[in-house]
């Protein structure tokens, strides 16, 4: 366990953790509400269904589209074949991807409610520091060092 990035958070947001116990603060750490970018894979998983990636592809090849919807397509299609690429569905650059793939007919209103779905799939902050389940002997022990 990384005690050190546990100390760090504790001191770095007192208005959340100030005033809680040892297990207070392992329930911070460890309750699901961050939602977390979504990666390559769960991209891909996502565009395969209701031939999304081929829509996208087409958007990013359609001569008569807009420049503008074009590079939509093409950056969702270079997107979903990056090996370390993210969706940050709170991002406004992420947001303004996906509403731009809608606008321009890619997908469809039923697309983004699932993609919302998927990104709906939240982590503990400690699994968002790198640190897993932290327990209350974690915490103990971080507020020593």
């Amino acid at each position: 366990m990384n005690y050190q990035a546990i100390r760090d958070e504790i001191d770095g947001d007192p208005a959340t953790y100030d005033n809680k116990t040892n297990g207070e603060i392992s329930d911070i750490f460890n309750a699901r509400n961050i939602i977390g970018p979504l990666n390559t894979r769960q991209l891909l998983e996502w565009s395969a269904g209701n031939g999304r990636a081929a829509k996208i592809r087409a958007l990013a090849d359609d001569t008569t589209a807009t420049d503008a919807d074009r590079s939509l397509g093409l950056a969702a299609d270079t997107m979903m074949r990056r090996a370390d690429a993210e969706l940050r569905p709170g991002d406004p650059a992420h947001v303004a991807l996906i509403t731009g793939l809608k606008d321009a007919g890619a997908i469809n209103g039923a697309d983004v409610t699932s993609l919302a779905a998927l990104a709906a799939n939240q982590i503990t902050r400690g699994e968002q520091l790198g640190l897993g389940t932290v327990r209350k002997g974690h915490v103990r022990k971080a507020k020593v060092l």
